[in-house]
C-alpha cells in the first residue's frame, strides 16, 4: 500500500512543493504579469500557495486551479479562505483523465509548478494538448519542472520511478519523455513557442511578496509537524525511502524553468 505523500504535504499545509522552493516562485511570479480581467490558470495548486499570493497581487484578474488530489483541493479551500481571497479564486476537482473543465481557447495564462513531470508515460502528452486547447492564441505558458539528466539511465529512471509508484502512489518523473532534449522536442511538436527554459540553479533571485495570512496558514502547518510525534516518523520514513531509492551521490535530475508561448495552429 504506497505512503500518502500527498495526504502528509496537505497535512502539514505544506508550501512551494517544488525544486529551489520559494526562489522558483518568486521566479514565476516576475515573468506573470497578469492584468485586469484576464484568466490565469494553475494546474495542480497544491495547498494554494501560489495562487493566494498572486490574487492578492492582481484583484481583478480572474485566477483559476485544478488538482486531482481531494486533500490538497481541500487544503486550498481552507487556505484562500482564510486569506479572504474565496471570491477571487476558483477551484475544481478534477479526474487525471478528465478534460480540464473550461472553454477552448479561455485561458490567457497558464502555470505549472513541478506537476507535469510527474505524469505518467503518454498522460504527459495528453495534458499539454489540453492545455493547449484551454490556452489563447498566443497565451502564456510557464513551467518548473525537474527533469532526468543525460546521465541518469534510463533502466534507473524505470527502477527510481517503480519504487517511487510503488512507495508514494507517484512517479519521479516521466520516462517516456526523461530528458530535456525529449521536453523540447514534444513542445516544439505542439506548436509552443519556446521563448527561454533555465536551469533553477541559474535563475535570478527576486524577493516573494509576503502575504501574512498565508504564512501563518503555512506556520500553523508546520508547527504541526514539530509537534505530532506521528507526522515526524513519517517525514523521517520518507526521507530514509527517497534516499535509498535514489541510492545516488551524484545528481540524477535538474530544475527547469520554462517560459513558452502557444502559437495556436
Amino acid at each position: 500500500m504506497p505512503i500518502d505523500f500527498l495526504g502528509f504535504l496537505s497535512i502539514t499545509h505544506a508550501p512551494h512543493i517544488h525544486a529551489k522552493g520559494q526562489k522558483a516562485t518568486a521566479q514565476l511570479l516576475n515573468k506573470l504579469p497578469c492584468t485586469p480581467n484576464e484568466n490565469v490558470l494553475e494546474i495542480g495548486f497544491g495547498t494554494g500557495t501560489t495562487l493566494s499570493i498572486l490574487s492578492s497581487i492582481y484583484s481583478k484578474t480572474r485566477f483559476h486551479g485544478v488538482d486531482i488530489s481531494p486533500k490538497m483541493y481541500q487544503k486550498a479551500h481552507e487556505r484562500i479562505h482564510f486569506c479572504g481571497l474565496s471570491k477571487h479564486i476558483s477551484l475544481s476537482l478534477i479526474d487525471q483523465t478528465q478534460k480540464l473543465p473550461y472553454e477552448t481557447d479561455s485561458m490567457d495564462r497558464v502555470y505549472i509548478e513541478s506537476v507535469l513531470a510527474i505524469q505518467e508515460g503518454i498522460q504527459l502528452e495528453i495534458l499539454l494538448k489540453e492545455i493547449k486547447r484551454v490556452l489563447k492564441p498566443k497565451g502564456q505558458l510557464l513551467l518548473n519542472e525537474t527533469i532526468w539528466l543525460n546521465s541518469t539511465s534510463k533502466k534507473d529512471i524505470n527502477h527510481i520511478n517503480t519504487s517511487c509508484k510503488r512507495q508514494f502512489g507517484i512517479i519521479q518523473a516521466n520516462d517516456l519523455y526523461p530528458y530535456l532534449r525529449d521536453w523540447e522536442q514534444l513542445l516544439s511538436s505542439l506548436k509552443f513557442n519556446i521563448l527561454s527554459i533555465h536551469p533553477l540553479d541559474e535563475i535570478e533571485s527576486f524577493p516573494l511578496p509576503f502575504l501574512l495570512k498565508s504564512t501563518l496558514f503555512s506556520t500553523i502547518g508546520k508547527l504541526r509537524l514539530l509537534t505530532n510525534p506521528s507526522l515526524k516518523r513519517q517525514q523521517r520514513a520518507f526521507e530514509a525511502d527517497m534516499k535509498t531509492i535514489l541510492n545516488s551521490d551524484t545528481p540524477l535530475m535538474k530544475g527547469y524553468f520554462f517560459d513558452l508561448i502557444n502559437e495556436k495552429s
